[in-house]
């Protein structure tokens, strides 16, 4: 699972879909409601690869002018690699 932090988009969930679904499918988007600016979203990915990749990629890019800091949070029982090994399971 990908956390992104710091988002001040109101429209965050589609425009979260909309950058990180070039990293791979994106199987849920979260995004916490708050009544002031910075919220933050939690993104799952079909792919372990392609959560990974995502946070590489996406950390410290900007989002309607904010900068974000993007990582890998969560994820299964045994980590990444045990994730790795379970075909289909989502990260």
């Amino acid at each position: 699972m990908v956390a992104a932090l710091q988002i001040a988009s109101k429209d965050a969930d589609h425009d979260l879909r909309e950058i990180f679904g070039s990293h791979g499918q994106i199987v849920s988007c979260v995004v916490e409601r708050r009544a002031y600016a910075n919220r933050h979203a939690l993104l799952r990915f079909d792919q372990v690869a392609c959560a990974e990749k995502a946070a590489a990629e996406m950390n410290g890019s900007k989002l309607r002018g904010s900068r974000l800091t993007v990582e890998i949070v969560g994820g299964a029982p045994g980590g990444a690699a045990a994730a790795a090994r379970r075909p289909g399971a989502p990260y």
